[in-house]
């Protein structure tokens, strides 16, 4: 049981390491869209940043389900194994 519970806490700290990237990567954002021919290099790198944010929503989305999931699943098997005990303690 403590080892699901490890595994709970490594997969947390990792949509907490993503949450974290993401956070780095949108401090180098801009606010303003670029769109003079003079600013191409701006545009492509505003282009690079959205893509880059989407694919780490994408994962970051599917991490926390799965995590909340996991979570689930470690708290029924939590809470059953306390009712069995509870049922051959004749309580």
């Amino acid at each position: 049981m403590m080892g699901f519970f490890i595994g709970w806490v490594v997969l947390g700290v990792g949509v907490l390491g993503l949450a974290i990237y993401r956070k780095s990567i949108t401090a180098k954002e801009q606010d303003w869209v670029h769109l003079r021919p003079s600013e191409e290099a701006m545009i492509a790198e505003q282009v690079d940043i959205a893509k880059r944010l989407k694919a780490i929503d994408r994962c970051g989305i599917w991490l926390t389900v799965v995590l909340a999931l996991y979570g689930v699943v470690i708290g029924s098997i939590f809470v059953l194994r306390v009712w069995e005990a509870g049922k051959t303690q004749g309580m």
